[in-house]
């Protein structure tokens, strides 16, 4: 029924992974937590009517947060499980706007290239967090298939989408 009901509910999530993470430190309240938090986020993004690609942007900008918040509960806690919820839940939630847009690709192909130009973001900032800068190679891959989306949704002819690709490919080469 009411939208500002499901905002209460995601501000008491978000107030007790606070509380639990400062007094008690406990690594299970922080999984529930992680996980409880998405998934009335996204409940409540889709009680309030947003379109199917604003809730795609919202979690995937969450999956950020998540991991972002991880680095900062690993740095404050010295330890790397420490973030793990964190991690895991933000990596799930990606995991899943990809899937999901992947399903539905027929309806909008742009949004499955703006889902995976951030999954090349979610990757870059993951390369950065964990020290593996080999994803970022991964990342530079992954970006071949927005850019070839893109280009056949507004260049037209196949001498013009092979340029754009042909150039990518050859910054792929000097890099």
């Amino acid at each position: 029924g009411n939208p500002w009901l499901a905002l209460a509910v995601m501000f008491i999530g978000v107030i007790f992974y606070i509380i639990t993470d400062i007094t008690f430190k406990r690594l299970i309240a922080r999984w529930v937590t992680a996980f409880g938090f998405a998934i009335t986020f996204m409940f409540m993004l889709s009680q309030l009517r947003f379109s199917s690609t604003a809730i795609g942007i919202a979690l995937m900008v969450l999956a950020l947060v998540y991991l972002i918040g991880g680095y900062a509960i690993e740095q404050r806690a010295g330890q790397r499980s420490a973030a793990w919820p964190l991690y895991a839940a933000g990596y799930a939630i990606a995991a899943f706007v990809t899937i999901q847009t992947l399903v539905v690709v027929g309806e909008d192909p742009g949004d499955l290239a703006l889902t995976l130009i951030v999954d090349v973001i979610l990757l870059a900032v993951s390369a950065w967090v964990h020290r593996q800068y080999n994803w970022i190679y991964g990342a530079t891959w992954v970006f071949i298939a927005p850019v070839f989306i893109y280009a056949s949704l507004y260049l037209r002819g196949h001498v013009n989408q092979g340029l754009v690709l042909g150039v990518l490919m050859l910054n792929y080469v000097a890099a």
